[in-house]
């Protein structure tokens, strides 16, 4: 039994340093890639990614500043961007649906919160509401009425 473990953990580190190895493989077939190629292959992983930019450079050994760049230069690739970015939250919105479907109370929880007001969080003040004319106050009387009132702050959340 210790023995079957032993070999499993050593094919999974097997494995992990395959992963690497093809990573550092595709890394360089990316540097082979036409600028124009690169985009292409930036416009898959953006939509797989739902737009995580910093992940998709990363990936692509590119730079965040090539990336803006290929945006200001092609508009083309800015506009398959821009309507990804749009379509991004219907994506969202399905994950998070089938997320009910599947019973996942977190899911369930989230819809509730952001679309019936019965299961919003909401903040009730109780207390007076003095109104006084601040315009006639000199800077120290503002700041003594900002140091008092920031203290009975501090009273009432500890």
């Amino acid at each position: 039994m210790e023995e079957e473990k032993q070999q499993d953990t050593i094919l999974q580190n097997d494995d992990i340093v395959k992963d690497k190895k093809e990573d550092k493989t595709q890394g360089n077939n990316i540097k082979d890639l036409t600028t124009d190629e690169k985009k292409e292959m930036f416009l898959g992983m953006y939509e797989e990614s739902l737009g995580i930019v910093t992940t998709i450079c990363s990936r692509m050994r590119i730079s965040r500043k090539t990336f803006y760049q290929w945006c200001k230069e092609d508009d083309d690739f800015k506009a398959k961007i821009d309507k990804m970015r749009d379509d991004q939250p219907n994506k969202v919105e399905d994950r998070l649906l089938k997320g009910i479907e599947a019973d996942n109370m977190t899911s369930i929880i989230f819809y509730l919160k952001c679309r019936n007001k019965k299961y919003k969080p909401s903040l009730q003040l109780d207390g007076n509401l003095e109104i006084n004319d601040y315009d006639n106050l000199n800077e120290d009387q503002l700041k003594e009425r900002i140091r008092k009132a920031t203290e009975k702050l501090g009273e009432q959340s500890g």
